[in-house]
């Protein structure tokens, strides 16, 4: 069931890259389309709770980045509903999560945004939801080997 989880929210983040590098937008639809089926997800493993509490930590700390200009609104709505994919968390695990998925998202960002800068990007917008993908990836990656 684990892996299952991972694979809908990578195929939802999929998506959104895509559309992200395509368009620099994504649409609001399929962000509630994932946002039903993560609360789906969570009342089915009984981590309702948690996961809300999860929506609610990312969804303030993604407007913060977003009032600072640092990120768009589409990746405030994606960073929110990430604590439905992140598998049966639980409460007391709740926090630790949070704060490696967004340690790993810091150390995604560097390089990603160095790299960008060579290639003549310099003061462009560029997308951040492969950010957020490849830091979802990398933080189930580390959930596996870890936890």
């Amino acid at each position: 069931m684990i892996f299952t989880i991972f694979l809908i929210g990578l195929l939802f983040l999929a998506y959104f890259v895509f559309s992200d590098i395509k368009r620099m937008e994504v649409e609001n639809l399929p962000i509630l389309a994932m946002f039903l089926v993560g609360m789906g997800i969570s009342v089915w493993n009984g981590q309702f709770f948690s996961t809300m509490l999860g929506f609610a930590l990312f969804g303030t700390f993604g407007w913060y980045l977003w009032k600072k200009e640092a990120i768009g609104g589409a990746d405030v709505k994606i960073l929110a509903v990430l604590p439905f994919f992140m598998g049966s968390i639980g409460l007391p695990n709740l926090l630790v999560s949070l704060w490696v998925f967004l340690i790993l998202m810091m150390m995604v960002t560097l390089p990603y945004v160095v790299i960008n800068r060579l290639v003549g990007r310099k003061g462009k917008f560029i997308p951040f939801i492969p950010i957020i993908a490849i830091t979802y990836v990398c933080f189930w990656v580390f959930r596996v080997s870890v936890w």
